[in-house]
């Protein structure tokens, strides 16, 4: 049986330079869903819950260096870890307010995001259709009308990729979060491949 209670919790972050596309940083307040399964050792905590327990040992990153996408998008944060072994498994950080960052990268990114629905026939972009714009946004830079000013290092295009990243990670923590709440052992779970393979890259380098 699982036990799931609610939990507040606080962290830190920052966007990209036009030189390129970098990490964030995070610093919000957040409400964090945390599940035991009693049939095994493995529970998913708040990061603010670990970063006090002593007695756990953090593996991964909870504090990401971003510069300017928290103004633009809103805020973002590393709001879970999946303990194991008396390891604090650190997740993906996370939009905390997903539809507030939709509407406000559909306000930023307007005029690409005009020309991917006209160029590939799309629907207006949405929380419905941006998989689809996702699939399209860097397809456009090898095509022959694609903007000048549209490049893998301009500004508009690190905020569009670092967008889908981020929103993408939301569904991979609940796919972890899914794996560890059905492991049988804290073993089971750090000797599942499949596991191991989706955990954030700095993260699965400290478990290994």
């Amino acid at each position: 049986m699982k036990k799931i209670f609610i939990i507040i919790s606080m962290i830190v972050i920052g966007i990209c330079g036009v030189t390129g596309c970098q990490n964030y940083k995070i610093e919000q307040i957040n409400a964090t869903v945390l599940s035991s399964n009693e049939e095994s050792d493995v529970t998913v905590a708040s990061v603010d819950d670990v970063l006090e327990n002593k007695d756990l040992t953090v593996i991964g990153n909870a504090d990401y260096e971003y510069e300017q996408l928290e103004e633009k998008l809103g805020d973002i944060s590393v709001t879970q870890a999946i303990v194991a072994n008396e390891k604090a498994l650190m997740l993906y950080p996370i939009f905390e307010q997903q539809d507030e960052a939709i509407d406000n990268i559909k306000e930023d990114c307007a005029k690409i995001l005009n020309q991917l629905q006209e160029y590939y026939g799309l629907e207006e972009f949405s929380k419905d259709s941006l998989m689809e714009y996702e699939s399209v946004y860097s397809a456009l830079l090898d095509e022959d009308d694609c903007p000048d000013w549209y490049t893998e290092t301009s500004e508009t295009y690190c905020e569009l990729d670092m967008f889908f990243d981020i929103y993408k990670d939301e569904q991979l923590n609940e796919e972890l979060i899914e794996m560890a709440m059905n492991a049988t052992s804290a073993e089971e779970l750090l000797e599942n491949e499949d596991f191991l393979m989706e955990l954030p890259s700095d993260t699965l380098v400290g478990v290994q």
